[in-house]
């Protein structure tokens, strides 16, 4: 009949840790001002909009995230 294959392992890591979401503050910063200036004149949130830029280049240069143990658990389920 052919072989019957476990169920694959998987962990959710939503539950293990928490992470934030990288310049949301910048960007609810910027989306604030933009309300306030009724989405019309874009040089008054200069400030926000180069702390939004700021924010995500200091994130682009960061190093990437370690492989996760989902992807090493798919990894002993196929060996």
């Amino acid at each position: 009949m052919g072989i019957k294959k476990n169920a694959k392992l998987w962990v959710n890591t939503k539950k293990m840790n928490r992470r934030t979401i990288d310049c949301l503050d910048e960007m609810t910063g910027l989306m604030a001002c933009m309300k306030r200036c009724n989405f019309e004149d874009d040089r008054k949130c200069a400030g926000e909009k180069l702390k939004l830029d700021d924010c995500l280049i200091y994130m682009a240069k960061q190093p990437k995230e370690a492989n996760t143990i989902n992807f090493h658990l798919q990894r002993l389920d196929n060996a």
